[in-house]
């Protein structure tokens, strides 16, 4: 037979061990999140005081689209919200 005290104890220990790997990996993880969230801040502060802009998730022939009226001398801006692009010409109030 065999000691089931023993058996008891080390599985506890097992599970004791396995649970700290996972609160260091949420720990990890937490901290990885701030930093991404922290550089995308940064990013967005220097865009905002250069006219630069954060284009997320966009196909290559949308993003082609977006750019090309930004060619255009009668466009003020051009943007994409939520998979509808925008654009305001000079001196319009309206998009």
């Amino acid at each position: 037979m065999y000691d089931q005290a023993k058996e008891l104890v080390s599985l506890q220990e097992q599970l004791s061990a396995k649970d700290l790997k996972i609160d260091i990996l949420k720990q990890l993880n937490h901290s990885t999140k701030q930093t991404y969230e922290a550089g995308i801040n940064d990013l967005e502060q220097y865009g905002r005081r250069n006219s630069i802009y954060i284009n997320e998730d966009l196909t290559k022939t949308n993003a082609t689209v977006l750019a090309f009226p930004r060619l255009k001398d009668r466009v003020g801006k051009a943007w994409c919200f939520e998979g509808k692009m925008f654009v305001k010409y000079k001196g319009s109030d309206r998009s």
